[in-house]
């Protein structure tokens, strides 16, 4: 078996893996995103939890399957926003408030995981968010030529600490006006 299949089997192992933990915590509206070889993160998991028990119970299981098989990197814990890194799949999981405070209006089959394209439920707060994000040297972000909102372009040349300040305002802005 030559070192790539193995690789590939490897991986598909790791991604099952992570999605039974997954699945076996009752997690909900999961969507899987996969990525090529010219992306950081080679699958993407983005999926909602009742509450922050739920999501750092997903971070115990996650914690103790890998152990010493792989990196873990976990930012967000008890916040409305977790971001799971390990290996090359990286795992958002969001609580029902935040995820129905921020809404992305298209179809599963038309998004992309470089361009996270995303309106705010009460769409007189879109303009005040843009304003707020630009104090904060958060630029670029109005509008998706379609559907309007707000568009992130989070690509291999971004650092994640980039999208981790994107996340902390999302967060911050939804405390104050959520």
């Amino acid at each position: 078996m030559s070192n790539l299949k193995k690789q590939n089997i490897q991986e598909s192992f790791f991604l099952d893996t992570l999605l039974d933990v997954i699945y076996s915590q009752k997690l909900k509206d999961i969507i899987i995103y996969k990525g090529n070889n010219s992306l950081a993160y080679k699958n993407i998991i983005i999926s909602t939890a009742n509450s922050n028990t739920q999501m750092n119970g997903v971070v115990k299981k996650v914690t103790e399957i890998l152990q010493d098989k792989s990196s873990l990197n976990v930012e967000g814990k008890d916040s409305s926003w977790l971001l799971i890194e390990a290996k090359e799949v990286l795992i958002h999981i969001f609580t029902n408030d935040s995820r129905e405070f921020y809404e992305n209006p298209l179809l599963k089959s038309q998004r992309s995981i470089n361009n996270v394209v995303f309106t705010i439920r009460d769409s007189n707060l879109e303009q005040l968010f843009l304003e707020e994000a630009e104090k904060q040297d958060l630029l670029y972000l109005k509008g998706h030529r379609s559907v309007g909102g707000m568009r992130a372009s989070i690509y291999n040349s971004m650092k994640k600490e980039s999208v981790l300040v994107l996340r902390d305002f999302m967060q911050d802005f939804e405390k104050q006006y959520g």
